[in-house]
């Protein structure tokens, strides 16, 4: 699981991946590449994390939002990496060194407590109780010192 080599990824894109740190907002416009670019890096996350059973998310506001907008570009980015075992029911994905990547909504803000997360991305972070990250999500990726990364649209003036 060491050969791991990123490409294809568009010019805009791979400024944004030269650049993450710990925590990060992307706030982009449509069409940017923004869910594949978290994709992307959540299975990098997955595969290149030393931690034992590395356990990595995306969460959309809601389930269907995170089956309609990443579980195929999930798939598409995965089905190469040999002994790869796909979970349709729970939208996960098990690599070979033990890695889970899963997909999941924030609508239950206590959906992901007592868990842990190597790394997570929160799409769409504005359409989210923001209780869901300082009360579940933040505390989940504190004792392994996990990653995150926020990717949105700007929705305007509200209201």
């Amino acid at each position: 699981m060491t050969d791991i080599t990123i490409t294809g990824l568009r010019p805009q894109q791979q400024e944004i991946w030269s650049n993450l740190n710990r925590f990060n907002v992307l706030i982009c416009h449509r069409r940017l590449g923004k869910t594949v670019l978290a994709v992307v890096w959540l299975i990098h996350e997955a595969l290149t994390e030393k931690r034992v059973r590395p356990r990595v998310a995306y969460i959309a506001p809601t389930y269907s939002d995170s089956k309609k907008i990443a579980w195929s570009y999930v798939r598409a980015y995965t089905q190469k990496i040999p002994d790869v075992v796909y979970n349709e029911s729970e939208l996960k994905v098990t690599f070979p060194n033990g890695a889970t990547l899963q997909l999941g909504s924030a609508d239950n803000i206590h959906s992901v407590r007592g868990q842990y997360f190597d790394a997570v991305v929160l799409d769409e972070p504005s359409l989210m109780n923001p209780l869901f990250w300082t009360q579940s999500v933040r505390p989940a990726l504190s004792d392994r010192k996990g990653k995150a990364i926020f990717i949105g649209t700007p929705l305007g003036r509200v209201g």
